[in-house]
């Protein structure tokens, strides 16, 4: 992450953390939403530009966003602004058509947050539309909206205790049609956003007495309810909710974008685990958790979001790591690599220490990678060295392309030896990649001469590669 990011991500803090005073204060009319901002992304996608827009023009206008409820309307404008008509089939949805109906489905949902009685007919046109091309779901969460509009009227008191009964909203006896299940699965959600979106602190009690009350395993939906409260609160009383949250949900794929001001989980986690804490001491204290949580909570994203800051604790990690069972190894690798995001210069005498006497493979060859990341050619004796004495495969790949990042000549002795002479195919498949930039037009004569001797079609493929690149075709 760009460290020039950084004080941006802090304003952006500053002012939902501004937002939930505000409204803890007491007010007598429902609060408006926090400020159209975008917070770090890491469990789901970023913020689109387009809602951070949409956020900023219906601030005082609820009425700019009927031209987002419109499919047709807004798919046409979102070509003419140059977004793509799909994306990869290996990666998150993308593409017009699907962000056509994030920011619709966020419209919807703003429209319920800021909207008036003057609003409701067009939302009642949304759910009839939705309906009529069998969007059940979109149907419903439009006609929720309208609901909260009209409640939203009796003021910010009668407001909140409509969602709390909404949270309490029992599971329909099985005589019950498919639509009203429907309907009363989707308050819940609907109510638990909503009062995080005004900053009800009121709600905390009955959400944590519903995580605490709902089966572990039949009912887990429900033990996280209170989710969205807690990230936009910043309530540290939802800690506990938040760590389980993220050691069972971490690694599922959300790919609906966070709304404008929407706190990440895992960011709002950390943020609330280390408040009060510079950023350096935070970096400790997420180095220091442990090995199940540093990768389930999302630690190592969190690192590299604090940035420049975190780099000293990150250091001083690798030559004096937390212990315990698997900690150790744990922190210097995730330390390791997250300095090697940062190109952390001021790291490198510290990684080529890691990369020489670590005893973990896993360490040594990220060590090994980072300092490929970072680009100093200091290094480039101690990966020639490491390569050379490394036994394991796991950390031989992280040396090889470092050297082919540093792209220095002093490493096309011993990627020419590697590539002709390593019994793992792999091993001389990468080293021929790191030779690309490493080597020279000397090294294409002896790359000729092992062609035909190469056994393995894929590294004889990469040997005609690196030759045509190294004559300059």
């Amino acid at each position: 992450m760009n460290n020039k990011v950084i004080p941006a991500v802090c304003v952006a803090l500053l002012l939902a953390v501004s937002f939930c005073l505000c409204v803890r204060a007491g007010r007598a009319q429902v609060a408006g939403p926090p400020p159209a901002v975008a917070f770090p992304a890491i469990l789901q996608p970023a913020t689109p530009p387009e809602a951070l827009e949409m956020w900023r023009a219906s601030e005082n206008n609820p009425a700019a966003l009927l031209p987002y409820l419109d499919r047709p309307g807004l798919i046409k404008t979102l070509r003419k602004r140059g977004v793509p008509e799909g994306g990869s089939y290996d990666g998150p949805p993308s593409g017009v058509l699907y962000e056509a109906e994030v920011l619709r489905s966020m419209a919807v949902h703003r429209m319920g947050d800021i909207g008036g009685p003057d609003n409701i007919a067009a939302l009642e046109r949304f759910a009839a539309q939705s309906e009529t091309e069998k969007d059940e779901s979109g149907a419903l969460v439009a006609r929720l909206a309208v609901e909260r509009i009209r409640v939203r009227q009796r003021g910010r008191d009668a407001y909140v205790r409509e969602m709390l009964s909404w949270l309490e909203t029992p599971v329909p006896p099985p005589s019950t049609t498919n639509r009203q299940i429907t309907e009363a699965a989707f308050r819940v959600p609907e109510a638990s956003r909503a009062l995080g979106v005004i900053g009800a602190a009121e709600a905390v009690p009955l959400l944590l007495a519903k995580y605490e009350k709902a089966d572990r395993k039949a009912n887990r939906d429900m033990r996280f309810v209170g989710v969205p409260v807690f990230v936009r609160l910043g309530d540290t009383r939802g800690l506990e909710v938040l760590h389980d949250y993220l050691q069972g949900f971490a690694h599922r794929r959300n790919y609906f974008p966070l709304e404008p001001g929407q706190p990440d989980v895992a960011w709002a986690y950390w943020k609330m685990r280390t408040r009060g804490l510079s950023e350096t001491a935070a970096a400790r204290e997420i180095l220091g958790a442990t090995k199940w949580d540093l990768s389930a909570l999302r630690g190592d994203a969190v690192l590299e979001m604090l940035g420049k800051p975190a780099v000293p604790a990150l250091v001083a990690v690798l030559t004096n790591p937390p212990k315990g069972r698997d900690a150790e190894e744990q922190a210097q690798f995730v330390a390791a690599r997250v300095l090697g995001s940062l190109r952390a210069r001021e790291a490198v005498g510290a990684l080529r220490k890691t990369l020489r006497a670590n005893k973990s493979r896993h360490v040594r060859g990220m060590a090994g990678r980072a300092l490929g990341q970072v680009g100093d050619k200091a290094a480039v004796p101690d990966l020639i060295a490491a390569v050379t004495a490394e036994r394991e495969d796991t950390a031989r790949f992280d040396i090889l392309g470092a050297l082919g990042k540093l792209a220095d000549p002093r490493a096309e002795t011993v990627l020419l030896q590697i590539a002709a002479q390593d019994a793992n195919q792999n091993i001389r498949y990468v080293a021929l990649k790191a030779l690309r930039s490493a080597g020279t037009a000397g090294a294409i004569p002896i790359l000729e001469a092992r062609l035909p001797k190469e056994p393995d079609e894929n590294v004889r493929a990469e040997i005609g590669f690196t030759i045509r690149k190294l004559k300059g075709e």
